[in-house]
């Protein structure tokens, strides 16, 4: 199973399915450009060869959508979730129950940290 996520204009659907890798960025709405910074680093990095599933960027997860479904999907599919941790983050409820998610579906889990 690939990646799950919108397509722009389109429902939910597995539209990467030839991909097998794929990540999971974890983030609160107020890093949400420290999310898409990361998003473009692994894509321009590994050359496209890892997807990310990143809700802010709009193509992870439109407006619409059934997104509880689609991250607990993403979660369990990831080869990876990076979390972005940030002093208001770490706080936040959300941040650790997708973290925890990964954690109990036995995926790596790496923290990507930033100090005010």
């Amino acid at each position: 199973m690939g990646y799950v996520g919108a397509k722009r204009g389109g429902s939910a659907r597995n539209w990467l399915s030839c991909l097998s890798l794929w990540c999971f960025i974890s983030h609160i709405h107020e890093d949400a450009r420290i999310s898409a910074a990361l998003e473009d680093l692994i894509k321009e990095s590994l050359l496209g060869g890892v997807e990310v599933f990143n809700t802010s960027n709009r193509v992870s997860l439109a407006p619409g959508e059934p997104w509880r479904d689609l991250i607990i999907q993403n979660l369990r599919g990831c080869v990876a979730a990076l979390v972005v941790a940030t002093p208001q983050s770490v706080s936040s409820p959300w941040i650790n129950f997708e973290s925890g998610g990964a954690w109990i579906s036995e995926k790596r889990v790496i923290p990507v940290a930033r100090a005010e």
